[in-house]
């Protein structure tokens, strides 16, 4: 059965191919942080409850961290393809979008080294300043996003999705 014939709107969601206007990728910023919340806040309200978490040989903690990477990891993949389509209608190449998700490794690590043991001071202040040059970036780099108008007419990354939706 073909999925995307019902689904159109997840091709947007998981593929970084194509242009996406102002207007759709408002609407989809939007649906995204409803869709984080309800995967992200469960999440972390099992991670952060000391029953779960206690360290144990059972493998709990093992199970809530590989839940949390994949959440995240999951999210992160979503939210570039939404921007690597929008840079696309503004003519950029989607390899800015990487700004939003370069704290994504450091933070795998430090969750993995404080899920089993403790991270070292090094990489909790390397995981701190990144995640406070990428916030600072993020803010930047997202409002251009949004306010930015596209390229007028096809460009190298597609058609104009203006033409094919106009009041998008």
């Amino acid at each position: 059965m073909d999925f995307a014939g019902l689904f159109p709107a997840w091709q947007q969601w998981l593929s970084p191919y194509g242009r996406l206007c102002r207007k759709s990728y408002f609407a989809s910023i939007v649906v995204y942080i409803v869709f984080a919340l309800v995967i992200i806040l469960p999440v972390t309200l099992v991670s952060l409850n000391s029953s779960w978490h206690a360290r144990s040989s059972s493998g709990a903690d093992l199970v809530i961290w590989l839940g949390e990477s994949l959440a995240d990891l999951a999210l992160y993949y979503c939210i570039y393809c939404l921007q690597a389509k929008r840079l696309h209608d503004l003519g950029l190449p989607a390899v800015i979008a990487l700004v939003f998700v370069i704290g994504l490794p450091v933070a795998l690590l430090a969750g993995f080294l404080a899920h089993f043991g403790s991270a070292p001071d090094w990489l909790d202040a390397l995981e701190i300043g990144v995640n406070e040059v990428t916030r600072d970036a993020n803010i930047g780099v997202g409002a251009y996003l949004l306010l930015a108008p596209g390229e007028r007419g096809d460009n190298r990354y597609g058609a104009d999705p203006l033409a094919t939706y106009p009041n998008g």
